[in-house]
């Protein structure tokens, strides 16, 4: 088997577990997912704010969760000084602020190696030697992870996660298209294999609509809200969002309307078979 740690000793022979904490980044109570940020590029800045004084030794290994028991490598951070008591803009209380550099490992490309663990602890930043003989090398990926450009109305099947970085980043492609329809989504539970209908009937088309789920994840409707009370919101994360049909920006509201009902009714989604209470 493959291990991380002896790809980080291959690289940066100097590094010792001994040395090190991980980072087991996982969602926070503001509900931001720590892959969405690193596909926004932010996850260096990210890291380095934190509430306690939780990185007590020279290196950081950060890992972030990734659904099925993997966990992507962000990188190995170097720790370069003490940390700074900061109270950021808009916040009553002051955070750690960390001076980081994040570490070149040539064998271990930060953003491309997917480990497999199954960690289930709540400690977040644990000593790396007590758990380096767990993190084993399931995959190198070509590319980081990444949001694909919009794909055509007929191939969109993202998760939320992907979708609140798509709307973070306002990304053009994507809010060109979905602003210039009306029309009906289906968002799909892989935990229960239940489904939500629901339609874009805005000035702003699927674009206007989906901007309430990256902020809420439930978009005010109560089905989602009581499934995200019951599994959390890193389950909600996972939840998938396609387009089933798409109405011209125009076209009547009482259209979108029937279409939606429509849906509801082929695919079985009213309560009990699904989230739609209506």
């Amino acid at each position: 088997m493959l291990m991380l740690f002896d790809l980080l000793q291959l690289s940066s022979p100097d590094f010792a577990p001994e040395a090190c904490k991980l980072h087991l980044a996982r969602p926070n109570v503001a509900g931001e997912h720590p892959l969405d940020v690193f596909k926004r590029g932010e996850f260096d800045e990210w890291q380095s704010w934190q509430t306690k004084r939780n990185f007590s030794r020279p290196f950081v290994v950060a890992l972030i969760v990734m659904p099925g028991a993997k966990w992507l490598f962000a990188g190995l951070y170097a720790v370069e000084g003490k940390p700074e008591a900061v109270t950021p803009e808009g916040l009553l209380e002051f955070r750690w602020r960390y001076p980081l550099r994040r570490v070149e490992a040539e064998k271990a490309p930060h953003g491309r190696i997917v480990v497999s663990y199954d960690y289930r602890s709540r400690q977040t930043y644990p000593y790396a030697e007590s758990h380096q003989h767990q993190l084993v090398v399931s995959e190198i990926l070509k590319e980081p992870p990444s949001v694909a450009g919009f794909p055509g109305f007929r191939e969109v099947n993202i998760s939320l996660a992907d979708l609140k970085v798509i709307i973070g980043q306002s990304l053009a492609d994507w809010r060109a298209a979905l602003s210039s329809v009306k029309g009906i989504y289906l968002i799909t539970d892989p935990g229960t294999g239940k489904a939500y209908v629901g339609k874009a009937d805005g000035v702003w088309g699927f674009w206007g609509r989906f901007c309430a789920y990256a902020d809420t994840l439930h978009g005010a409707n109560h089905g989602l809200k009581m499934r995200i009370e019951d599994a959390g919101i890193e389950a909600a994360l996972d939840w998938r969002l396609a387009i089933l049909e798409v109405v011209d920006l125009h076209a009547d509201n009482a259209l979108v309307y029937a279409r939606e009902s429509f849906w509801k009714t082929v695919l079985m989604t009213r309560d009990p078979h699904g989230y739609n209470h209506n």
